[in-house]
Formats: structure tokens, C-alpha cells, sequence
């Protein structure tokens, strides 16, 4: 298939395995742990959100977008439509204070993905 390509025998192959060494090497990977190591004492100490657009035809709402919002310890979710990405920040500094009134605990941690939808002075 290929004209003038030299094959040089290097002798660091076995015969029977011939691309032992290109196997080896992608087999490094590590396996996945099942268990968390990150300490999650309690409700609202971890919190993850994320803002999406799933959605190409509005609604009647006029929503393009939704925000979620995830507490670690229950795996509690909780979902709201929005109409733009700039509602994200008062909608989750709304979530947090309601929640930390309802079970009298504070939010320690929010973890995102670094997306810019929560970067500015509401926060």
C-alpha cells in the first residue's frame, strides 16, 4: 500500500505479538475509583450547577435555557428554565439562600465548569 517505505526490524517485538509494545503503552491508564475520597459531612456542604441550552424552539415560557443545581449529599436536583444565561446567578443565589433557610445549614462549597455564567457582581 505504501511505495518505498523501509521496514527495519528492531528486534524489541516478540514474533507471536507484534505490536506488543503499542498495547502496553496505551494500557497505562488508571483504574476509576467507586468510592468518593472528598469528605461531604452534611447537606448543602457540596453544591454543583451547570447552565444549559438544550432547547431550539421555544416554549410558551419563552425559555431557551435551564440551570441545575445538585447537593451531593442527598443527590438532591433540582431544575428551572430560564430565558437567558444571564438569570443563572440571582436563580442559584435564590436556590442557596432558600435552601440554607429551609434546613438551617450553610453552602461551603459550588462547584461548575468554569463557564463564565456565574462570574459577576451578583456574587
Amino acid at each position: 500500500m505504501v511505495i518505498g517505505l523501509e521496514i527495519i526490524d528492531t528486534g524489541t517485538t516478540e514474533a507471536n505479538e507484534p505490536y506488543a509494545s503499542c498495547l502496553r503503552g496505551k494500557s497505562t491508564w488508571s483504574v476509576i475509583s467507586k468510592k468518593l475520597d472528598v469528605d461531604n459531612p452534611r447537606r448543602l456542604h457540596r453544591l454543583f450547577s451547570d447552565v444549559y441550552r438544550p432547547f431550539d424552539v421555544e416554549g410558551h415560557s419563552k425559555c431557551h435555557y435551564f440551570i441545575t443545581l445538585i447537593d451531593s449529599f442527598l443527590h438532591y436536583m433540582r431544575v428551572k428554565p430560564i430565558r437567558t444565561k444571564n438569570e443563572a446567578p440571582r436563580v442559584l443565589v435564590d436556590w442557596i439562600t432558600r435552601a440554607e433557610v429551609e434546613t438551617s445549614e450553610k453552602a461551603n462549597i459550588l462547584r461548575t465548569d468554569g463557564g463564565r455564567e456565574y462570574i459577576g457582581k451578583d456574587f
